[in-house]
């Protein structure tokens, strides 16, 4: 299935996981902590050797702090666990194909470079080229071919995917619930809700929940699900049978 940038599954869309707003400024907390220890420095010229030590020691790891910080901000790991998009090129805007994914890994691509159905005049077909994974602002895992001296991720402004115990999770949770509508084609509501809030709970998201916002009716008597990352919810929604 080709996805484009405005498709309206809005699982590529461009964004900007990175918010640069969240930085420290020089008039918050932080910034103005870092000010005052600067002019403190200044003033201790006068003062003894160990004194001056002792300040550029705390400017140092006030420092560090903030570079630990910016690599949180551009890392991060992917929330949506419904798949991952391979792009043929180093854009956006270029096709993309979405792939179910278990676990969530840019290696999951290299089967579709191989297969012919990714392209690129850069790339000899059938073979695979080195393949960079990014997180978008939605969660997720978006895979773009790359040359060695490359970083994609910045260039399109995405975060460069870290995973994490909690994505793993996610995917765990997601695989058990696409076999538990997998192997009941036409759940009740109440029962899926149950049985789904027992995976939830066997996974260890203890923050999750499971939602069910709309009742089922004559037409659609059957349950399907989503995932709200954001909210840390499952949702059950009512479909028709069929069966």
């Amino acid at each position: 299935m080709n996805i484009h940038e405005n498709d309206p599954l809005e699982l590529i869309r461009q964004a900007d996981p990175a918010p640069r707003d969240s930085m420290p400024t020089a008039m918050s907390p932080l910034g103005r902590s870092i000010r005052a220890r600067v002019a403190e420095e200044m003033l201790a010229e006068r003062q003894p050797d160990h004194r001056r030590l002792v300040v550029r020691v705390v400017i140092a790891l006030v420092v560090a702090a903030l570079a630990t910080a910016a690599t949180w901000i551009i890392t991060r790991d992917a929330s949506d666990p419904s798949g991952v998009v391979c792009y043929e090129e180093a854009s956006l805007q270029s096709t993309g194909i979405v792939v179910a994914a278990a676990p969530l890994d840019a290696s999951l691509c290299a089967s579709l470079w191989a297969e012919g159905a990714l392209q690129n005049p850069a790339v000899e077909r059938g073979a695979a080229p080195q393949l960079v994974a990014c997180v978008n602002a939605h969660g997720v895992l978006v895979v773009f071919p790359a040359s060695d001296n490359s970083d994609v991720c910045r260039d399109l402004n995405l975060a460069r995917h870290q995973s994490s115990t909690s994505e793993q999770l996610l995917v765990d949770m997601n695989s058990r619930l696409n076999r538990l509508f997998a192997d009941a084609p036409c759940l009740e509501l109440d029962d899926a809700k149950l049985k789904a809030t027992e995976i939830v709970r066997a996974t260890g998201l203890e923050d999750w929940t499971v939602a069910v916002p709309t009742s089922a009716t004559e037409e659609r008597p059957c349950a399907s699900y989503g995932i709200d990352a954001g909210s840390e919810t499952v949702v059950l929604v009512p479909v028709p049978d069929r069966r």
